[in-house]
Protein backbone atom coordinates (compact mmCIF):
# COMPACT_ATOMS: atom_id res chain seq x y z
CA UNK A 1 0.00 0.00 0.00
CA UNK A 2 1.35 3.42 -1.00
CA UNK A 3 1.65 5.96 1.78
CA UNK A 4 2.08 9.63 0.95
CA UNK A 5 1.63 11.73 4.08
CA UNK A 6 0.55 15.32 3.54
CA UNK A 7 2.52 16.58 6.55
CA UNK A 8 6.01 15.75 7.77
CA UNK A 9 5.23 16.24 11.44
CA UNK A 10 2.16 16.63 13.64
CA UNK A 11 2.84 18.71 16.76
CA UNK A 12 1.03 17.44 19.84
CA UNK A 13 1.10 19.79 22.83
CA UNK A 14 -0.82 21.30 25.72
CA UNK A 15 -2.38 24.73 25.15
CA UNK A 16 -0.19 26.23 27.94
CA UNK A 17 2.84 25.58 25.72
CA UNK A 18 1.45 27.16 22.54
CA UNK A 19 4.04 29.96 22.32
CA UNK A 20 7.13 27.75 22.25
CA UNK A 21 5.41 25.11 20.11
CA UNK A 22 4.36 27.75 17.58
CA UNK A 23 7.95 28.99 17.54
CA UNK A 24 9.15 25.41 17.03
CA UNK A 25 6.67 24.93 14.16
CA UNK A 26 7.89 28.07 12.43
CA UNK A 27 11.51 26.98 12.78
CA UNK A 28 10.74 23.49 11.44
CA UNK A 29 9.09 25.00 8.38
CA UNK A 30 11.55 27.85 7.79
CA UNK A 31 14.85 26.15 8.62
CA UNK A 32 14.16 22.48 7.92
CA UNK A 33 11.55 22.94 5.19
CA UNK A 34 9.16 20.52 6.90
CA UNK A 35 5.40 20.69 6.45
CA UNK A 36 3.98 20.98 9.97
CA UNK A 37 0.48 20.14 11.20
CA UNK A 38 -0.22 22.58 14.03
CA UNK A 39 -3.79 22.93 15.27
CA UNK A 40 -3.55 26.72 15.37
CA UNK A 41 -2.82 26.65 11.63
CA UNK A 42 -4.96 23.74 10.48
CA UNK A 43 -8.20 23.56 12.49
CA UNK A 44 -11.29 24.83 10.70
CA UNK A 45 -13.65 26.77 12.99
CA UNK A 46 -17.11 25.24 13.34
CA UNK A 47 -15.90 21.73 12.47
CA UNK A 48 -15.38 19.10 15.19
CA UNK A 49 -11.81 19.62 16.36
CA UNK A 50 -11.32 16.08 17.71
CA UNK A 51 -11.94 14.53 14.29
CA UNK A 52 -9.68 17.11 12.63
CA UNK A 53 -6.89 16.21 15.07
CA UNK A 54 -7.24 12.50 14.30
CA UNK A 55 -7.21 13.23 10.58
CA UNK A 56 -4.14 15.43 11.04
CA UNK A 57 -2.30 12.58 12.76
CA UNK A 58 -3.32 10.17 9.99
CA UNK A 59 -2.04 12.60 7.33
CA UNK A 60 1.35 13.03 9.02
CA UNK A 61 4.58 11.06 8.69
CA UNK A 62 5.42 11.58 12.35
CA UNK A 63 4.23 13.06 15.61
CA UNK A 64 6.33 15.17 17.97
CA UNK A 65 4.82 15.17 21.47
CA UNK A 66 5.91 18.41 23.15
CA UNK A 67 6.05 18.59 26.93
CA UNK A 68 6.60 21.81 28.85
CA UNK A 69 6.62 22.90 32.47
CA UNK A 70 2.90 23.76 32.24
CA UNK A 71 1.81 20.57 30.47
CA UNK A 72 -1.42 19.18 31.86
CA UNK A 73 -3.37 16.05 31.07
CA UNK A 74 -6.52 16.16 28.98
CA UNK A 75 -7.34 15.42 25.35
CA UNK A 76 -3.57 15.66 24.97
CA UNK A 77 -3.38 12.12 26.43
CA UNK A 78 -5.76 10.87 23.73
CA UNK A 79 -3.57 12.40 21.00
CA UNK A 80 -0.50 10.68 22.43
CA UNK A 81 -2.30 7.34 22.65
CA UNK A 82 -3.57 7.64 19.07
CA UNK A 83 -0.08 8.54 17.81
CA UNK A 84 1.38 5.48 19.54
CA UNK A 85 -1.35 3.30 18.01
CA UNK A 86 -0.53 4.70 14.56
CA UNK A 87 3.12 3.84 15.14
CA UNK A 88 2.13 0.23 15.90
CA UNK A 89 0.01 0.01 12.73
CA UNK A 90 2.41 1.79 10.36
CA UNK A 91 6.11 1.00 10.65
CA UNK A 92 6.99 4.22 8.80
CA UNK A 93 5.10 6.50 11.22
CA UNK A 94 7.17 7.71 14.19
CA UNK A 95 6.17 9.28 17.48
CA UNK A 96 8.86 11.15 19.38
CA UNK A 97 8.87 13.11 22.61
CA UNK A 98 10.35 16.57 23.26
CA UNK A 99 10.70 18.48 26.54
CA UNK A 100 10.94 22.21 27.13
CA UNK A 101 11.57 23.58 30.61
CA UNK A 102 10.42 27.20 30.33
Amino acid sequence: MQWHPEFDVFLCYCRHDDKWVTSLAKRLEDESHLKVWLDLWQLIPGVGWQQQVIQGLEKSASCAVCFGAQTSRSWFDNEIQYALELQKKNERFRASFMAHEK
